[in-house]
């Protein structure tokens, strides 16, 4: 009897085991861990800072390019990226506004920048941005429109004051990027038609001014934010932008993933460090050209295609390797750009590409140098606004990125 038992436990241990043990898809799927989903990072809050000075009341008609312009921009913003934004306006002091979009975009006219007060007969550039800048939300973006145009006051000659302006601005973003190393900054340059009083430099009235004048809007924050608000609200899609001009600047010296190109020549690679070294490099037969290219992934930057397609906007330490960018074919390693190499000899040695950090041209063709007349399409000492931040990031490093490639 006893002897029974014990064959009836073992056996019945034995089954028990077995059917732990099985692998058919039901039970495995049963005996699956739950896995937690993860929760979704917080979306940024977005900070809206208008001007509303005297020289901005020419911008504030309904119907023109800016009212429409930051109408259609903020919208998109609130629905494509965070809708949880904070309005004000800001000339000697920070206005609150709410919250509520549709409330701020209905009173977008000079009647409410009049009505809002401050002191609208100074403005000073440095300071406003400075204001700016020492908000301390790492979760934030701040937006920051302006006509970018410096006024020191009544009868005082701003020209005179402009390297102060310079001067602060980049003080103030050497020490905002100082604290926070992976800030960015973008600006865009758009026109609208602006009818109004103009005020030149001496803070003397120009009446019934009717011309397409420049006004900037800035955004200021972490750079994985900031980019992640330029790609989801691209600025070239938002109506009214006009195709604009594009300042965009963050910290250089980042490291970018790239690779030699396999097929791209006739050579081998190294069989240690096939990304970056090239062996046995030989001529084509059919252009007796030594050529190959290089993939990388440039995607990390705040750059546009323009900027990145540009070879002006590289240096080479070796001339006798010419080359062009294009954008890379679709792959499945994520390269956005390809370097294509060519030169007449096998040269060895190290050929680097540096991936410069300069400010476009548009700058220096925005700016009006002299700031005593209305001149279309141009705002004066915009460029030492500008000047002052590139200076500020660009103080330690000029570079972005470098591509390095060893030929055996």
């Amino acid at each position: 009897m006893n002897k029974l038992v014990l064959k009836s436990t073992v056996i019945l241990i034995l089954l028990f085991l077995t059917s732990c043990g099985n692998s058919g898809k039901k039970d495995s799927q049963v005996l699956k861990p739950i896995i937690n989903p993860i929760s979704e990072v917080s979306k940024p809050t977005i900070n809206v800072y208008i001007e509303n000075s005297g020289s901005m009341d020419g911008f504030v008609n309904r119907g023109n390019e800016f009212t429409s312009f930051i109408t259609s921009y903020l919208t998109d913003i609130s629905i494509k990226f965070s809708n949880d934004i904070n309005l004000y306006y800001i000339n000697s002091s920070i206005i609150s506004l709410g919250s509520d979009l549709k409330n701020f975009t209905s009173k977008l006219d000079a009647t409410s920048f009049r009505q809002m007060g401050g002191n609208r007969g100074e403005t000073h550039i440095f300071q406003l941005l400075d204001t700016l800048l020492k908000v301390k939300d790492n979760n934030s973006i701040s937006i920051f429109i302006t006509d970018g145009i410096f006024s020191p006051g009544k009868k005082k000659d701003a020209n005179k004051y402009i390297i102060d302006q310079y001067n602060g601005i980049k003080q103030a973003f050497s020490n905002y990027s100082s604290t926070n190393p992976n800030s960015a900054v973008v600006i865009y340059q758009l026109l609208s038609q602006f009818n109004g009083t103009y005020f030149d430099r001496n803070d003397t009235p120009i009446h019934n001014v009717l011309e397409e004048l420049p006004y900037f809007v800035w955004l200021i924050g972490d750079m994985e934010k900031v980019k992640k608000l330029v790609d989801n609200v691209s600025i070239t899609n938002v109506r009214f932008s006009n195709d604009p001009n594009i300042f965009a600047i963050s910290k250089g010296n980042k490291e970018v993933t790239y690779a030699v190109k396999r097929g791209s020549g006739n050579f081998k690679l190294d069989k240690s460090y096939p990304k970056k070294i090239i062996t046995n490099l030989r001529k084509e037969k059919r252009t007796g050209k030594v050529k190959f290219s290089v993939d990388a992934d440039m995607s990390e930057f705040l750059l546009n295609n323009d900027y990145l397609l540009n070879p002006d906007n590289y240096s080479s330490s070796n001339s006798k390797y010419r080359f062009t960018v294009k954008k890379a074919l679709s792959n499945q390693y994520g390269y956005t750009h390809t370097f294509e190499f060519i030169a007449d000899n096998i040269y060895k040695g190290d050929v680097s590409i540096l991936l410069k950090s300069q400010i476009p041209q548009w700058v220096e063709d925005v700016n009006d140098n002299v700031g005593l007349n209305v001149i279309h399409g141009r705002t004066f000492g915009i460029k030492h606004q500008i000047h002052g931040v590139y200076e500020a990031f660009t103080f330690n490093n000029d570079n972005y990125t470098e591509i390095s490639i060893k030929i055996k």
